[in-house]
């Protein structure tokens, strides 16, 4: 018995090791959390791979939101109210389309989306180009303060804690009390979230209007 122990552990071992190889992803890992989208950063990356996830909870973690809070969020604006014009309508009709899709790095599809990709993707819809970099889309449009934002206008944060620069990107979808944007999260994928919220607070960088 004292001899098949070691081999036991042994097998398992290198079992785990095969396992973490499989999964860890192609890119060089980086010692920090962030959203970057260039062909040259990750996603979401630590020098300890196991701890992406809890990376991951840490940038952003809505598990917690109590249901009827969510459910709140991801109620469509009643556009008509708004007054909106038939651009706006459209647009926001492709946004709240991809709703549950799931997040994936460069992804521009149903399959899965990031951030930049989602919506460049919805914009595309009104035929309003835009770049698949969260970074370059940031010079895209004319700046405003936040305090007038409308619904189609764009909201930028930085979510990196070391390299100050752009690195996601939403649309807003509501604003009043307070101001509420889709976009693609790791955690949840498409979904929508408020600029009340503590985590979005902090990375809040600026807001831009590529709509005339």
């Amino acid at each position: 018995m004292k001899k098949i122990i070691p081999i036991l552990s042994f097998s398992f071992l290198t079992g785990f090791s095969c396992l973490q190889a499989q999964n860890r992803p192609a890119r060089e890992l980086v010692d920090n959390p962030s959203y970057m989208e260039s062909a040259n950063d990750m996603l979401i990356a630590a020098t300890d791979f196991g701890d992406i996830a809890r990376y991951e909870r840490e940038v952003i973690d809505e598990s917690n939101m109590p249901l009827s809070r969510k459910a709140e969020l991801l109620i469509k604006p009643d556009m008509a109210a708004l007054g909106a014009d038939e651009r706006i309508i459209t647009l926001i009709d492709s946004a709240y389309s991809y709703i549950g899709t799931p997040y994936k790095w460069a992804g521009t599809s149903r399959s899965g989306m990031d951030c930049s990709g989602f919506v460049s993707t919805a914009f595309s819809a009104i035929n309003v180009p835009l770049s698949r970099s969260s970074l370059e889309m940031s010079t895209q449009g004319r700046d405003i303060p936040l305090s007038q934002a409308e619904v189609g206008d764009l909201l930028f944060f930085k979510t990196n804690r070391k390299r100050n620069r752009i690195s996601h990107v939403g649309i807003v979808v509501g604003v009043g009390d307070e101001v509420k944007f889709i976009h693609a999260s790791v955690s949840q994928g498409i979904t929508v979230s408020s600029l009340s919220e503590n985590y979005w607070q902090k990375a809040y960088a600026k807001t831009s209007r590529v709509l005339k």
